[in-house]
């Protein structure tokens, strides 16, 4: 002869491998299983509070419960790392016996001169960041890798804005100093 608890546990077993899990039936057996404490009915959801009275089981939602998060309101996941740059972590709060949505998450943007990391990855102001300015290692610069978009000159890139001029590559980086 099966114990009850053997039976109700092959039920929802076999629910749940022929993918019919009935809520309200897993609920209601859920709701007759015997306790002696409140340890005893713990249904591993955070958003509800489990309780033993008089031998059975309830676990009712508790809004008062919530977790970090790192997504979108639809639940997708954001770009860049939490905690990185502009990335922040979000919040979902407990409703209904279950999590929200996740509010207050900031994921990465595009990055851009002077707004700090946007891209949350660690760097500010990368090479190719809207609003940079073309920088040159020397004036008439014209072969491949002479130029590249800034946000301010770093070495070897000193020379600001213009453009190659078509003119042959000058010998010396600092030949056009001379040349006023």
């Amino acid at each position: 002869m099966l114990t009850r608890r053997v039976l109700i546990l092959t039920i929802v077993a076999v629910a749940l491998a022929a993918g019919r899990v009935n809520v309200p039936l897993v609920e209601t057996l859920q709701a007759q299983k015997h306790c002696k404490f409140d340890r005893d009915c713990n249904d591993g959801n955070p958003c509800t509070e489990d309780t033993c009275a008089k031998g059975t089981c309830a676990n009712k939602p508790d809004d008062s419960a919530s977790r970090s998060c790192y997504t979108d309101s639809g639940g997708n996941p954001l770009g860049g790392t939490p905690g990185v740059g502009i990335c922040r972590a979000g919040t979902q709060q407990c409703s209904g016996g279950g999590f929200g949505p996740c509010t207050g998450a900031v994921g990465a943007t595009s990055e851009s001169c002077g707004n700090g990391d946007e891209d949350c990855n660690g760097q500010t102001d990368e090479a190719g960041a809207a609003g940079c300015t073309l920088f040159f290692k020397y004036k008439h610069c014209t072969e491949a890798g002479c130029s590249k978009c800034l946000c301010k000159a770093e070495h070897p890139y000193v020379v600001k804005g213009g453009s190659p001029d078509g003119s042959p590559a000058q010998s010396s980086p600092l030949e056009w100093l001379y040349r006023r």
